[in-house]
């Protein structure tokens, strides 16, 4: 970055950070600007926890630190331990951002604090805690890291707590209804964009850079589709068919709505529901951009049954739940700040009663796919055992994928992990209404 630039993006990173950013302050900024900034501010609200650490060990005054100066200084040590900057000028850059944004009285203090850092390098955690040990290093609450080792060990938690922690990989989906896949691929490649092919899923393609794609024309066109790899195994579970009569219980965004479009090209009475409005909103502008302006759209709360029974009954239904995604905390990097346990006891309540009144509207041999982004059990294949238990009209029907993909299936139902699978984490089951 040149010295111009750098202040721009550090200005633009110290202001988001202290809540003091506003949209025109980011809008204003030019592309490669915003592009950097997002990254810092990605890359530093992951790696907080971490970050405080090393600022609180290495600061040896009396006063707690303002918010202010410990902003400048988690910019700073992100500078010196994650990014290329040369040593000398990732310290000169927080002392010219604290002169300008906390005043000079606190250029010493970040002169020191940053060169003890490059000097003596970060210190270890000590909290007298494994738990607490591994949740400082990696940046992640405590009561995550104590979910995974009990359901992984340490070796596992230590590989998924670090992919969550790496810059992600961003997957495109192209639309087979309108573009070959070769002629996306050249013309991705030609705004200068890398792809490479996905691990389990024709026409699913990898990349690095996003923005520039989102703001090409071939993506306003409908040529592509951002989606995880992993969401596109869910429509391929669900497996719709021409003719089929389909509900999406929770379709915002609208990625899993499109997909299904795309595959029956467009022959099917498609159904979205969302609980609000701007949300539909959100699904019927991403499936008219990739060519389907005919879908049904419902507002509703689809946990009571009341509502849930004004639809048509459904051959195939998809409920793709709301949940704790803990799947996708390497693309949400405020994710893990803002989960707690006590959500994930709120959100099985949700997913029970989206269930259990999603069944009212599956017809005799229909199909109900349950699906979530994130790895718990308790979210997940507890979930299901629990609704095939209170409904015995209904039986699980096993998953199958093919060739690669075939490793994701484990008693009957889909299940990615991040740090095992290279995509996101995912699950999904699949169950079939039968005669009682």
């Amino acid at each position: 970055m040149s010295e111009n630039n750098a202040s721009t993006v550090r200005t633009l990173v110290f202001k988001s950070l202290s809540d003091e950013s506003s949209p025109d302050l980011m809008k204003n900024a030019d592309a490669r600007s915003r592009r950097q900034a997002r990254e810092y501010i990605n890359g530093i609200t992951r790696q907080k926890r971490w970050l405080d650490h090393i600022i609180d060990a290495s600061y040896s005054g009396s006063r707690k630190l303002d918010s202010c100066v410990r902003i400048v200084l988690q910019i700073g040590c992100y500078d010196l331990l994650f990014l290329s900057t040369p040593h000398y000028a990732a310290i000169n850059d927080a002392v010219n951002l604290a002169r300008t944004e906390c005043g000079p009285k606190v250029t010493g203090l970040v002169n020191a604090v940053l060169r003890r850092l490059q000097r003596d390098g970060p210190p270890a955690p000590q909290t007298g805690s494994g738990v607490s040990d591994l949740g400082v290093r990696y940046s992640h609450p405590d009561w995550m890291v104590s979910r995974w080792i009990d359901q992984f060990g340490r070796k596992q938690t230590e590989d998924l707590l670090a992919y969550n922690n790496d810059r992600p990989r961003h997957c495109i989906r192209v639309n087979s209804a309108k573009v070959k896949t070769d002629d996306v691929k050249a013309a991705v490649e030609s705004l200068g964009v890398e792809i490479e092919p996905g691990q389990y899923l024709e026409g699913y393609f990898y990349c690095t850079v996003l923005q520039d794609l989102l703001s090409s024309s071939y993506f306003k066109d409908g040529w592509f589709t951002v989606q995880d790899e992993s969401a596109g195994l869910v429509v391929d579970i669900a497996d719709p068919q021409r003719g089929q009569t389909i509900i999406d219980l929770c379709s915002s965004p609208g990625g899993k709505t499109g997909y299904m479009l795309e595959r029956v090209r467009g022959d099917c009475r498609m159904i979205a529901v969302d609980k609000s409005q701007a949300r539909l909103d959100l699904v019927q502008s991403s499936v008219q951009r990739i060519g389907f302006p005919d879908v049904d759209y419902f507002t509703m709360d689809a946990t009571l049954p009341d509502q849930v029974l004004t639809l048509p009954e459904a051959d195939l239904l998809l409920i793709d739940a709301p949940c704790s995604g803990l799947g996708v905390l390497s693309k949400r990097a405020d994710m893990r700040w803002k989960r707690s346990e006590r959500q994930i006891r709120d959100l099985v309540q949700l997913q029970d009663s989206l269930l259990d009144a999603a069944a009212l509207r599956v017809r005799q041999n229909g199909i109900l796919v349950y699906s979530t982004c994130t790895i718990e059990p308790t979210e997940n294949q507890d979930r299901v055992a629990a609704f095939l238990e209170r409904n015995r009209d209904f039986v699980l029907d096993p998953v199958s994928l093919p060739r690669q993909a075939a490793k994701l299936v484990e008693d009957g139902m889909f299940r990615s992990l991040p740090h095992l699978h290279g995509i996101d984490g995912a699950f999904a089951a699949r169950m079939r209404k039968t005669s009682v």
